[in-house]
Formats: structure tokens, sequence, C-alpha cells
């Protein structure tokens, strides 16, 4: 008898200990979608084993109020035969849904004289020397400057070539530090566009 109200009391003891961990763990649950894993401190990553897309967000999260986004962007062509990747390919997605082209490079020549300073703001240009010691750099400037006045507007990426650049988006009115964010690349040889998610550090309208 002893034996059985000892195990009737374990039982319902464990009972609880489970419901209360079953309540923990839904308690701590967010509804909001996953972002993808981190480059580096400030970058994102969709990686496949066709091709990498990375974001770096730290020249978006440190200009503001210039009516225009800077972000870094790097492609690592894995495994494809070739990737054609232009300013088009790519389009900006805030969290309401709403879409956004890269700035054309003579609207930023016109309006916007500051590039060769966000360049200098990004950091995955050397991360990715390092995870990609073996790949071809590709040549590209889809965003020229003071420094680097020539436009390269296509960048042929063969398997086992990269590409890196600055690419700028208008700025959303809800501001981006604090903000979630899609970077969509499409290319004519993929199939479906590939997209990172990720967010801006900072506090949000700032």
């Amino acid at each position: 008898m002893r034996q059985a109200a000892v195990v009737s009391v374990f039982f319902i003891l464990m009972v609880a200990l489970l419901s209360g961990c079953a309540a923990g763990s839904y308690s701590g649950r967010s509804e909001e979608p996953a972002l993808d894993r981190k480059f580096s401190l400030t970058s994102y990553i969709e990686e496949g084993t066709q091709l990498a897309l990375i974001v770096g967000v730290r020249p978006a999260g440190i200009v503001k109020n210039q009516g225009y986004v800077p972000f870094e962007i790097g492609v690592a062509n894995r495994g494809m035969e070739k990737l054609t990747i232009t300013p088009e390919s790519f389009i900006l997605v805030d969290e309401n849904g709403n879409r956004y082209p890269v700035v054309s490079s003579e609207e930023l020549y016109r309006e916007y004289r500051r590039v060769d300073v966000d360049r200098r703001l990004g950091e995955i240009f050397q991360v990715m020397l390092g995870k990609y010691q073996t790949y071809t750099l590709v040549p590209s400037n889809f965003t020229p400057s003071f420094d680097a006045p020539s436009l390269v507007p296509n960048a042929y990426i063969p398997r086992y070539g990269m590409m890196y650049d600055l690419i700028y988006f208008p700025e959303p009115e809800t501001g981006v530090r604090g903000r979630r964010f899609e970077l969509f690349m499409n290319a004519p040889e993929l199939e479906n566009p590939v997209f990172v998610q990720f967010r801006i550090g900072g506090k949000a309208g700032q």
C-alpha cells in the first residue's frame, strides 16, 4: 500500500513538472519568422548547396536620414554553372510587404555623394575572403563613386566564383533601425529567387 502511494505521488509530481515545462516553452515562443543565421557581427547568410547570399547591414544601421539605405551584398556560386547578377536582381521587402527596387547609379550620382564613406563602413568583404579562400572574385561595381568611378553593371559568376558590392534602396518611411527585412535575389539561371531574412540593429524608429 505504501509503495503504491509513493508511486502515485511520484506520477503526480512528474505530470506537474512536465506541464510546467510545456507551459514555459509555449509562453517563450515567438510568432515572428526566424532570421537567417549570422555570417559576421552585422551580416546574415542564406547558404545552400548551389549558392550563398550574404547581406551586410552595418552601413544601413549607421547611415541616417539620407533618403537612401546602403547594404553590402555578397554572392558565392557553390555549384551552378554560372550566375548572372545585376542591380535589378535585388528587391528589398519590409515588414509590411512593401517592395523596394535598387536605386539606380544615375539617381545616386545626382542626389547622394557619400558612397565612398559608406563603403568604408562595410565588414563582410574580408570575412568572405576568409570563408571562400579558393573562390575567384568577380569584378562588379553597381554603385560607382569618386574612388571607383567605372560602372560595372553585370556580374558573371562562374562556379566557385564570388562577388561583393554595395547597393542602395529608398529609405522606408518607417526607417530601418530595429526593423526586419528580406532581401530577394533573382537571376536568369535560378528557378526561384533566393532570399535572406535579417534585422538591422538599433531601436525601431531611430
